[in-house]
């Protein structure tokens, strides 16, 4: 059964940590992307970290919102950090092609 996604955002000296739980799957993915939209724009955060360890599941809408975060950062404005999720989770982006591409970390507090 699909687990409503859910995530927690704190702040601490320009960084923003989202911690995520649940699926991100398209139904998450549209309760995720505005406030990833307004924390880009608005709060414009020098490090935002994206912390998948409590995520269950990622879909293709998922993986391209976290590409689509990617891709902005990427621009200069932030700099991204994607905290590894359950060896299931890793497995997507393996096979999708992701696992060298996007800026995975082990440890958040290392940043």
């Amino acid at each position: 059964m699909p687990q409503q996604l859910r995530f927690d955002i704190s702040r601490d000296n320009g960084r923003v940590t989202i911690a995520i739980s649940g699926d991100l799957d398209m139904a998450g993915t549209l309760r995720l992307q505005p406030q990833l939209d307004r924390l880009m724009q608005d709060v414009r955060p020098a490090v935002l970290v994206l912390d998948l360890r409590g995520v269950d599941f990622v879909d293709s809408v998922g993986l391209s919102l976290l590409v689509e975060v990617h891709e902005a950062a990427l621009g200069g404005e932030f700099r991204l950090a994607i905290v590894r999720g359950t060896r299931e989770v890793q497995r997507i982006f393996e096979l999708a092609g992701y696992e060298g591409v996007l800026p995975f970390v082990d440890d958040p507090a290392r940043l």
